[in-house]
């Protein structure tokens, strides 16, 4: 059981891995495909003890902030690709915000959810 738990871990990790990769080739912070991440999120909860959705929505949060903390520094080059305007001009810190509150909330609800089944 407890190999189980721990490549449930490494897969996921994994997966928060891949993840930005595909955010960082789709346009870095501006990238449709964020959503991604909710998605192993809510596998982590389903495949992990309760405590294992936190864990995977903290390394989520942590593999986006470094992304896009490397996009900015100018360490990586962002890849030039058309990215259609948002519809809403928000600033950058409040998306980054709410899209890390977001990886918690989904965590927190998904382990609820999974508790109860």
């Amino acid at each position: 059981m407890q190999r189980l738990v721990f490549f449930s871990y490494l897969q996921l990790l994994f997966d928060v891995a891949i993840t930005t990769g595909v955010v960082f080739v789709t346009g870095g912070p501006d990238s449709p495909f964020g959503f991604l991440y909710s998605l192993v999120v809510i596998s982590g909860a389903f495949l992990l003890p309760p405590p294992g959705a936190i864990v995977v929505a903290s390394a989520g949060s942590i593999f986006y902030a470094a992304l896009i903390a490397l996009l900015t520094s100018g360490v990586v080059p962002q890849p030039h690709y058309p990215v259609p305007p948002a519809p809403i001009d928000i600033s950058f810190s409040v998306r980054f915000a709410l899209t890390n509150a977001t990886f918690f909330l989904i965590a927190i609800l998904a382990s609820s959810l999974t508790r109860r089944l």
